[in-house]
Protein backbone atom coordinates (compact mmCIF):
# COMPACT_ATOMS: atom_id res chain seq x y z
CA UNK A 1 0.00 0.00 0.00
CA UNK A 2 1.24 3.52 -0.97
CA UNK A 3 -0.08 6.84 -1.69
CA UNK A 4 -1.04 5.87 -5.10
CA UNK A 5 -3.34 2.51 -4.02
CA UNK A 6 -4.64 3.28 -0.35
CA UNK A 7 -7.78 4.85 -1.61
CA UNK A 8 -8.29 1.90 -3.56
CA UNK A 9 -7.36 -0.55 -0.65
CA UNK A 10 -9.82 1.50 1.35
CA UNK A 11 -12.80 1.35 -0.64
CA UNK A 12 -12.43 -2.36 -0.24
CA UNK A 13 -12.36 -2.50 3.75
CA UNK A 14 -15.20 -2.36 6.16
CA UNK A 15 -14.44 -1.39 9.90
CA UNK A 16 -17.05 -2.33 12.64
CA UNK A 17 -15.77 -1.33 16.02
CA UNK A 18 -16.58 -2.64 19.25
CA UNK A 19 -17.53 1.25 19.87
CA UNK A 20 -21.05 0.98 18.76
CA UNK A 21 -21.60 4.71 19.50
CA UNK A 22 -21.54 6.04 15.97
CA UNK A 23 -24.10 8.42 15.64
CA UNK A 24 -27.49 10.23 16.44
CA UNK A 25 -30.52 10.46 15.28
CA UNK A 26 -33.22 8.07 14.32
CA UNK A 27 -31.74 4.82 12.69
CA UNK A 28 -32.92 5.19 9.27
CA UNK A 29 -31.49 9.12 9.33
CA UNK A 30 -27.91 7.29 10.26
CA UNK A 31 -28.35 4.54 7.46
CA UNK A 32 -29.16 7.04 5.12
CA UNK A 33 -26.41 9.62 5.97
CA UNK A 34 -23.69 6.80 5.83
CA UNK A 35 -24.51 5.74 2.44
CA UNK A 36 -24.81 9.42 1.31
CA UNK A 37 -20.93 9.39 1.61
CA UNK A 38 -18.51 9.50 -1.44
CA UNK A 39 -17.37 5.71 -0.81
CA UNK A 40 -20.91 4.38 -0.13
CA UNK A 41 -22.76 6.51 -2.42
CA UNK A 42 -25.32 4.48 -4.42
CA UNK A 43 -24.79 1.71 -2.63
CA UNK A 44 -27.97 0.58 -0.61
CA UNK A 45 -30.30 -1.42 -2.33
CA UNK A 46 -33.43 -1.15 0.44
CA UNK A 47 -34.16 -4.80 -0.52
CA UNK A 48 -30.93 -5.96 0.77
CA UNK A 49 -31.61 -3.63 3.97
CA UNK A 50 -34.47 -5.84 4.25
CA UNK A 51 -32.62 -9.05 3.80
CA UNK A 52 -29.83 -7.76 5.97
CA UNK A 53 -31.93 -6.80 9.04
CA UNK A 54 -33.84 -10.13 8.60
CA UNK A 55 -30.92 -12.07 8.87
CA UNK A 56 -30.00 -10.17 12.29
CA UNK A 57 -33.09 -10.41 13.81
CA UNK A 58 -34.14 -6.50 13.54
CA UNK A 59 -37.62 -5.52 13.10
CA UNK A 60 -37.93 -3.23 10.15
CA UNK A 61 -40.16 -0.88 12.87
CA UNK A 62 -36.24 0.12 14.29
CA UNK A 63 -35.56 2.08 11.75
CA UNK A 64 -38.02 5.05 12.97
CA UNK A 65 -36.14 4.61 16.87
CA UNK A 66 -33.42 7.33 18.02
CA UNK A 67 -30.30 5.20 17.94
CA UNK A 68 -28.71 6.11 21.00
CA UNK A 69 -31.64 4.57 23.00
CA UNK A 70 -31.62 0.94 21.40
CA UNK A 71 -29.72 -1.52 23.46
CA UNK A 72 -26.10 -2.86 22.97
CA UNK A 73 -27.08 -5.71 20.80
CA UNK A 74 -29.25 -3.19 18.59
CA UNK A 75 -26.56 -1.58 18.18
CA UNK A 76 -24.10 -3.83 17.20
CA UNK A 77 -26.18 -5.60 14.50
CA UNK A 78 -27.07 -1.83 13.28
CA UNK A 79 -23.22 -1.47 12.70
CA UNK A 80 -22.92 -4.68 11.25
CA UNK A 81 -25.91 -4.16 8.35
CA UNK A 82 -24.05 -0.69 7.40
CA UNK A 83 -21.08 -3.02 7.47
CA UNK A 84 -23.28 -5.78 5.12
CA UNK A 85 -24.22 -3.41 2.58
CA UNK A 86 -21.34 -1.00 2.32
CA UNK A 87 -20.35 -3.32 -1.04
CA UNK A 88 -17.08 -4.36 0.80
CA UNK A 89 -15.23 -7.86 0.82
CA UNK A 90 -12.53 -7.18 3.46
CA UNK A 91 -14.39 -7.02 7.00
CA UNK A 92 -12.13 -5.84 10.09
CA UNK A 93 -14.42 -6.28 13.21
CA UNK A 94 -13.36 -5.69 16.70
CA UNK A 95 -15.82 -7.63 19.60
CA UNK A 96 -18.92 -7.23 16.83
CA UNK A 97 -20.82 -10.23 18.84
CA UNK A 98 -19.72 -9.03 22.30
CA UNK A 99 -23.23 -7.75 23.03
CA UNK A 100 -25.36 -10.35 21.48
CA UNK A 101 -27.09 -13.67 22.64
CA UNK A 102 -25.37 -16.98 21.69
CA UNK A 103 -28.35 -17.09 18.84
CA UNK A 104 -27.46 -13.57 17.56
CA UNK A 105 -23.56 -14.25 17.94
CA UNK A 106 -24.02 -17.94 15.55
CA UNK A 107 -26.31 -15.61 13.09
CA UNK A 108 -23.43 -13.46 12.65
CA UNK A 109 -20.69 -15.75 11.86
CA UNK A 110 -22.68 -17.89 9.62
CA UNK A 111 -23.32 -14.55 7.43
CA UNK A 112 -19.12 -13.84 7.55
CA UNK A 113 -18.45 -17.48 7.07
CA UNK A 114 -21.02 -17.72 4.40
CA UNK A 115 -19.31 -16.04 1.56
CA UNK A 116 -16.22 -17.62 0.70
CA UNK A 117 -15.44 -14.33 -1.77
CA UNK A 118 -14.84 -12.24 1.98
CA UNK A 119 -11.99 -11.33 3.61
CA UNK A 120 -12.44 -11.63 7.40
CA UNK A 121 -10.11 -10.48 10.46
CA UNK A 122 -12.68 -11.06 13.40
CA UNK A 123 -11.29 -9.42 16.84
CA UNK A 124 -13.00 -11.49 19.61
CA UNK A 125 -13.30 -13.88 23.10
CA UNK A 126 -16.62 -15.34 21.87
CA UNK A 127 -15.96 -18.83 20.77
CA UNK A 128 -17.95 -19.01 17.97
CA UNK A 129 -15.83 -17.57 15.58
CA UNK A 130 -13.94 -21.00 16.02
CA UNK A 131 -16.52 -23.21 15.46
CA UNK A 132 -15.31 -22.68 11.23
CA UNK A 133 -12.27 -24.18 9.59
CA UNK A 134 -11.00 -20.34 10.49
CA UNK A 135 -7.16 -19.96 11.23
CA UNK A 136 -7.09 -18.66 15.01
CA UNK A 137 -4.28 -16.81 16.98
CA UNK A 138 -5.13 -17.27 20.59
CA UNK A 139 -2.50 -14.58 22.31
CA UNK A 140 -3.41 -15.83 25.75
CA UNK A 141 -1.98 -18.82 24.66
CA UNK A 142 0.94 -17.08 23.45
CA UNK A 143 1.66 -15.26 26.34
CA UNK A 144 2.50 -18.62 28.65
Amino acid sequence: IDSSSVWDVRKRIAYVSQDTDIGNGKVGDLIDEIFSFKANKDVLDHTQLDKVMSDLSLDHSILKKDYMKLSGGEKQRIALVMALLSGKDIFLLDEVTAELDAALKQKVVDIFFGNPDWTVLSISHDREWETRNARVIDFSREAN
